[in-house]
């Protein structure tokens, strides 16, 4: 009961309402971020080296020009009494003058180019896009048209060549049915004349038997009573031709009697050689018993009549003969007949099927040229489509780059647009002051005062550079500074650098000035570490309280840039190799590629394009819970 009054209460409902706010507060609270910026803005950027140094006394200094030439003019005789910074000798400076003039415009064109990005492209420039960008889809619309045409020329390449090779293939199978047609039609009148060629030697057989007995009857080889009323009389006036006759009877039943063992064990279903090696003995048989029968008809011929064998006997004996002869040569014609008729059919069926092949081997040699007529066809046209595709990717792609120039000329350039050509103004004036510089190295300064002691040289000719051509000697106290610096600030350092000098024995208000000598090629190494020793000459104002061995600080200023932009280099960061800072815009952090110059004093560094004046440069970043 008390926990359900305490649900009654209104100050438990606000207690838990609070509670729940405090919680989504804490739950849906984000983590504020600020940044420590910088507003872009021109500056002086300086880059010096602080290297200390040690006083030296001079008695003579050997001097030359910092770089090589014709020497054009010298401006003083052995014996003359220099002061400091007296002008002894210079180069042909034709070519320098010409290269600064030449640097001066390369400036002022980069500037025109720079201003001319900043007012943006001309009405000229935009329809020149504009221009390139209808050229560019006219191109790209007939490219579209032409792969459609070719892919519609694939489909009708494809299409009549399967109707042609289905027409080929038709042709084919007919001419294959027509093949096999022919040698089932030239099979069956093979078979008939084999069946013809087996009865006409069954007829043959019969035949060359009853010759063989009829002859038997009249010769009596075998038979010895047939002929017993006549045998006295054969062949009595030719015994010869009995013999003959007797000799034929032998051969001729030998063969009749093979051919018959043979032409018994035949039928209509016998192997097509057997019928023919049995028909061959039949013929043999027929052509024995032909020639026996001859022989008998010689045998009657030669015998006597008498009694017992009257001239009606002898004349019936005759014609008995003469009848089996020609019934023997009936059969053998027809036997002939049918072995001509074999040959022929045999002929016919061996050219007929030759032919009907012929005919089918050009139907399939047509059928596989259509087939590779076709591939090839076919091949050709998908490669044109692919192609045609290929291109029509490129003209796309083409397209959108005209586009994307179009609206690149009609847009305000930013920052990142003009950043090149700002780069190039810089470039042009870096090497504009490199020529100016090599100006002053194409003169011989003395840096003390004396006397010129020796002249190493002659008007026109040429000089080659830090060869010694000058000697001053001095006429009362002078010095000079030497300082060994470190190989990673040598090649900041160049010639007549102006220096500042301080001294540990002196107050610091005491402030001496100087210039860089000279610079030994040489390299000194002092507990590994390679240094070159360098010498500044001083001016002769104050020199008066100096001794040799003092100590001195060196400031030596080797770059002074006024009116450029300078960031602290710990801003700068690397993105592929590229340097980037962020930058704040409209309450928003962005990355801006950026080009750096050169490295300043106070961790300053120069920036040479990428950003503007009232940019605002991220330093770092803020987090409010920190």
């Amino acid at each position: 009961m008390v926990i359900i009054n305490v649900f009654k209460k209104w100050w438990f409902w606000v207690f838990v309402l609070l509670i729940l706010g405090i919680g989504y507060y804490f739950i849906n609270k984000n983590d504020e971020v600020t940044y420590l910026t910088e507003i872009i803005n021109l500056t002086t950027l300086e880059q010096t080296v602080d290297v200390g140094g040690e006083v030296e006394s001079i008695s003579e200094v050997e001097l030359s020009f910092d770089i090589g030439g014709e020497l054009s003019d010298v401006f003083v005789s052995v014996g003359d009494i220099v002061e400091v910074g007296t002008l002894l000798a210079s180069l042909d400076v034709t070519g320098l003058n010409a290269d600064i003039q030449s640097a001066y415009q390369a400036i002022q064109i980069a500037k025109a180019n720079l201003e001319k990005k900043r007012a943006g492209s001309d009405d000229e420039t935009i329809a020149v896009s504009e221009a390139s960008v209808k050229t560019a889809q006219v191109l790209l619309n007939k490219t579209i048209i032409d792969l459609q045409n070719t892919e519609l020329l694939l489909d009708v390449t494809r299409d009549k060549f399967q109707q042609d090779i289905s027409l080929k293939n038709i042709q084919a199978q007919a001419s294959k049915d027509d093949l096999s047609q022919a040698n089932i039609e030239f099979n069956l009148h093979i078979k008939d004349a084999y069946r013809d060629l087996l009865s006409s030697s069954w007829a043959s057989i019969i035949y060359a038997r009853s010759g063989l007995t009829q002859s038997d009857d009249v010769i009596g080889v075998r038979n010895g009573t047939a002929n017993d009323d006549f045998q006295f009389g054969l062949s009595v006036r030719d015994t010869e031709s009995l013999n003959n006759a007797k000799n034929s009877f032998m051969t001729a039943e030998i063969g009749v009697n093979e051919a018959e063992v043979g032409i018994l064990n035949l039928n209509y279903k016998s192997s097509y050689s057997d019928i023919y090696n049995i028909a061959v003995l039949v013929q043999d048989a027929v052509y024995d018993v032909a020639k026996l029968l001859l022989h008998t008809q010689l045998v009657i011929d030669s015998s006597l009549t008498g009694n017992d064998f009257t001239v009606s006997d002898h004349a019936g004996v005759k014609s008995n003969v003469k009848s089996s002869r020609v019934a023997l040569q009936s059969s053998q014609s027809a036997l002939e007949n049918s072995f001509q008729l074999l040959e022929s059919v045999l002929n016919e069926k061996v050219s007929g099927v030759r032919d009907f092949e012929n005919t089918l081997l050009q139907s399939n040699i047509s059928l596989d040229a259509s087939k590779a007529l076709s591939n090839e066809q076919l091949l050709i046209a998908e490669n044109n489509v692919a192609s045609l595709s290929e291109s029509v990717l490129i003209k796309e792609a083409e397209l959108s780059k005209t586009i994307a120039v179009l609206n690149q000329t009609k847009a305000i350039p930013q920052n990142i647009d003009l950043a090149s050509y700002k780069a190039e103004v810089q470039r042009a004036i870096a090497a504009h002051s490199a020529r100016t510089a090599a100006l002053d190295r194409a003169k011989i300064v003395t840096p003390i005062k004396g006397r010129v002691t020796a002249l190493n040289m002659e008007i026109g000719e040429t000089v080659v550079a830090t060869t010694p051509l000058v000697t001053v000697q001095t006429t009362d106290a002078q010095f000079k500074v030497v300082a060994n610096i470190s190989e990673s600030d040598i090649i900041k350092i160049n010639l007549n650098d102006p220096v500042s000098l301080t001294f540990d024995a002196f107050s610091q208000d005491v402030v001496l000035h100087g210039r860089v000598g000279e610079i030994d090629p040489a390299e000194h190494v002092i507990e590994g570490v390679v240094y070159y020793e360098t010498t500044i000459f001083l001016n002769n104002s104050n020199i008066s309280m100096l001794r040799p061995g003092l100590s001195t600080d060196l400031i030596i200023n080797t770059e002074l840039i006024e009116n450029t932009i300078s960031i602290p280099q710990r801003s700068v960061f690397e993105v592929d190799g590229s340097k980037h800072v962020r930058v704040l815009v409209n309450g928003n952090p962005e990355d801006v590629q950026i080009e750096t110059g050169i490295r300043g004093d106070m961790g300053r560094i120069e920036v040479l394009s990428g950003l503007e004046v009232g940019d605002e440069l991220i330093l770092k970043e803020i987090n409010e819970q920190e």
